[in-house]
């Protein structure tokens, strides 16, 4: 029984007793569903029904858990966007933290460093003002944040920690006020305005999901702007009660609530700026007097208001690394936020054989002299990733460029040094004649590391050169904006990349002006050429943009090199490349109008022959102008589509044929209306067909079949001739033979009854002459074929046929003579003569 068993089993090939057995017969790779179909349905239609119920189920639980895996995404996602949203308020109390710390340690620095502090003259000054400020301002109603610190003004305006670091700053007015635009003075948004000692700060309310309630936009300094009044110049358009606040190089505009308002602003600004003017040149006054302090402190003091310190002219090295040490034990956490300080060769600085000459040099005078011109290269790697993620690809590229040049340079010992680092290279160099593996104080593979760094940024550039050119046509970028990535390209030596791109680029718009520019609607005809203009005017403005784009920006970055191919051979590779594409777009031009004129059956035969006329006319026109070969290309392209369609054509008329066979009533053209006759006969006068002396008499007596044969077989040579290719003469030839053998097989299927009939069979035997005699001779010396074998085959068929209908009209004649003989006791010889 079980051996039984096993051998129905291996017939069906798969026999399941659960679900999960269902499951894993799915899950195996050489899962085939047709034979498991086939199996199952050997069984039976309950198998097949209790079969269906389990991919039924099966099919609700993968239903269920996808739908459960898209709700756990779903809450995932919003647990995101929630960690996400503190991570950013964190990252904001970090900041801030941060800022206050380095604020401590910078005065802790000037406190333990130095020597003499100077301390910050203009705030017992700046006291004054403010009292003063506010005395003439009393009368103006409180703020909410007056008098606060800047360091509380930072815990409120988001950004605002760049104020802090002056502890006399502190806020004498804040206040809403609309700000309007300057053109249409149409409403912008509400600030958030505080005037500040020295300060004035323009802040925006913040969103609700924000640890701030505001969030800076600008600040302006006392000295860099100035208020005006802005009367309104009539009562519809201009605001009322607004002030202009100018800016270079813009202004702009705020609107207060009330006219008194506006007066109680402009006059606390007049004054702030006033008072913080007249402090700031007592100040100045004071320390030009002052002959310790230098003019570049000067200028420090007189473009920012927080503490200045100076670093005194004497300070020995053993103070300053004493300090930053105290510093460091002082504040672990903040080690890496200070000033990193190189470490001083204290005993270089001592002169252990009391030599006179030899002084011991200043911190200052040893930086000063690890100065070069090489130090901006190790900036580099930073600057590019700002510029890359600027997406500012033009600095990027020129910082590669120049950063190469120089590293080359330094790593293949090709560098001339000034006088300025003699004595960095004398300190090098252990002996007159031997070569320094050390540039600027670096080893050799310092500079190969810094090499890898800028290459590592070459390719992040190089990859995002190529993301703006492939996605350029989707993201409607401007010729401009490809124009500048191609050179930027060149410029890193990737010229080929850059041009093969381009061509991927200009593909791109082709297919986009294709498919979406233009639109099918109406009469097929128009679409297809407008189709065509589209396809070979994009190709035209390719090749203009290939030029200026590709060629000559290309060409002049490889000519002012001195390594590398010439312009003349990479001109050469161009126009290699670009002939290639162009013939490939063809080729794709070709297979999209395969689609559209043939595979859909959508357009006519003698349609999509006239087409193919207009858009061999616009290849043959660019082929002039470009002097790539597209017109044979797309001829060779559609040549076996254009037979496939005229054997399908041929087709169609020879069941054309047969259906009007069966509809036969062998009715002449001169039982027609008046006006469809006279039509039909300049039909045929148009066709040469017939001529003007035989039209009226002998045209008459056509049926209205062969007409349509005529027609039709005219049209489709007409067309056949519009595709203009050599490659179809055959194939003409054999769809007017097939036609015509068509219209002779109805001939010789006339049915006896019509042949009985005297008038029909005239009807017949005139039709069939006139095809033997007139209709294959003409489109014979149309086609070129009267002597090809084919037809002059069919000719002796059509022949044949004709004899045949006449021999069965005589024999028809002599069977009704000798009736009427027998009647008449004639005798009457086998040829129907009488005796």
């Amino acid at each position: 029984m079980s051996t039984q068993t096993n051998q129905a089993r291996n017939v069906v090939g798969f026999e399941v007793s659960d679900i999960g057995g269902l499951r894993r017969v799915f899950a195996k790779p050489t899962f085939n569903s047709e034979k498991f179909a086939k199996n199952v349905s050997k069984n039976g239609d309950t198998a097949t029904s209790n079969m269906l119920e389990k991919v039924n189920i099966i099919s609700s639980e993968a239903a269920s858990k996808m739908k459960r895996a898209v709700f756990e995404n779903y809450k995932l996602f919003i647990k995101a966007g929630k960690a996400a949203s503190q991570l950013e308020n964190t990252m904001h109390q970090i900041h801030n933290e941060f800022t206050e710390k380095q604020r401590v340690m910078n005065t802790l620095t000037e406190l333990s460093l130095f020597n003499d502090i100077i301390t910050d003259a203009s705030a017992s000054e700046r006291a004054v003002s403010i009292s003063q400020v506010d005395e003439k301002t009393e009368n103006l109603p409180c703020s909410e944040h007056s008098g606060i610190s800047a360091t509380q003004l930072a815990e409120l305006v988001e950004g605002a920690s760049v104020l802090v670091g002056d502890s006399s700053r502190r806020v004498i007015f804040d206040g809403d006020l609309r700000e309007l635009s300057m053109n249409d003075f149409t409403f912008v948004c509400m600030a958030r305005v505080f005037v500040l000692t020295d300060t004035l700060v323009i802040a925006y309310h913040s969103q609700s999901n924000s640890s701030y309630p505001y969030r800076l936009q600008s600040t302006y300094d006392l000295n860099n702007f100035a208020v005006a009044n802005f009367p309104p110049m009539d009562r519809l358009q201009t605001p009322n009660n607004a002030f202009k606040l100018i800016v270079f190089p813009t202004n702009r505009l705020f609107q207060t609530e009330t006219p008194s308002d506006k007066k109680r602003w402009l006059t606390l600004l007049d004054e702030v700026m006033r008072k913080y003017r007249n402090t700031n040149s007592y100040v100045a006054s004071n320390l030009r007097s002052d002959p310790h302090i230098t003019t570049n402190s000067y200028d420090v003091l007189d473009n920012n208001s927080m503490k200045l310190t100076m670093l005194p002219p004497k300070v020995s090295a053993e103070a300053v690394v004493a300090g930053h040490k105290a510093l460091s034990s002082t504040l672990p956490d903040c080690v890496d936020l200070l000033t990193p300080i190189d470490k001083l060769d204290l005993s270089a600085k001592k002169n252990p054989f009391d030599d006179s000459r030899e002084t011991v040099k200043s911190p200052m005078a040893k930086v000063g002299s690890h100065k070069s011109r090489h130090n901006w290269l190790w900036d580099v790697p930073e600057d590019l990733d700002v510029a890359i993620s600027e997406r500012n690809f033009q600095r990027a590229t020129n910082l590669i460029v120049k950063a190469k040049e120089s590293l080359n340079q330094i790593l293949t010992g090709d560098i001339s040094k000034p006088s300025m680092d003699t004595n960095i290279q004398s300190s090098n160099s252990s002996t007159p004649g031997q070569i320094s593996d050390t540039v600027d104080h670096r080893s050799k593979t310092d500079w190969e590391k810094l090499s890898k760094r800028i290459e590592r940024n070459e390719r992040n550039l190089t990859e995002s050169l190529q993301y703006e050119l492939v996605s350029a046509a989707c993201r409607h970028g401007a010729p401009k904006s490809v124009k500048a990535a191609v050179s930027q390209l060149g410029l890193l030596g990737k010229a080929s990349l850059a041009a093969e791109l381009f061509l991927v680029y200009r593909s791109q718009v082709m297919t986009k002006s294709l498919t979406h520019g233009v639109h099918q609607e109406g009469n097929q005809l128009i679409y297809l050429n407008k189709l065509s203009l589209t396809f070979h005017r994009n190709l035209a403005e390719t090749a203009v943009e290939w030029c200026q784009s590709v060629v000559k920006p290309l060409g002049e970055i490889l000519a002012s090199k001195t390594n590398g191919i010439s312009p003349q051979q990479f001109e050469n590779i161009c126009s290699l490349k670009f002939y290639s594409w162009t013939l490939d777009e063809t080729e794709k031009f070709g297979q999209q109008l395969r689609v559209l004129l043939i595979d859909s059956h959508a357009v006519s035969f003698y349609s999509m022959a006239y087409a193919a006329q207009r858009i061999k006319a616009h290849a043959d026109k660019l082929t002039e102008l470009l002097s790539v070969d597209i017109s044979s290309t797309l001829n060779r392209s559609l040549s076996r589509a254009w037979k496939r369609a005229a054997d399908e054509q041929s087709r169609l008329l020879c069941e054309a044929v047969e259906n009007r066979a069966k509809q036969e009533s062998w009715e002449t053209l001169s039982n027609l209306p008046k006006g469809e006759q006279d039509k039909i006969i300049a039909d045929l006068l148009e066709f040469g067909i017939l001529n003007q002396y035989t039209a009226v008499d002998y045209g008459l007596k056509l049926t209205m079949s062969t007409y349509y044969l005529i027609r039709s077989l005219r049209q489709f040579i007409q067309s056949v001739h519009l595709l203009n290719c050599s490659e179809l003469d055959l194939t003409l030839i054999s769809c007017f033979v097939q036609t015509l053998n068509s219209e002779l097989d109805c001939f010789e299927r006339v049915s006896p009854i019509d042949i009985s009939d005297p008038a029909r069979q005239s009807i017949i035997i005139i039709n069939l002459e006139f095809l033997i005699k007139t209709v294959v001779p003409k489109f014979g010396n149309i086609l070129n074929c009267s002597e090809n074998p084919t037809i002059q085959k069919l000719v002796s068929s059509l022949k044949t046929s004709l004899q045949n209908i006449k021999g069965l009209e005589e024999e028809e004649e002599v069977v009704v003579t000798t009736t009427t003989a027998k009647k008449s006791n004639i005798v009457v010889d086998e040829g129907g003569d009488v005796i």
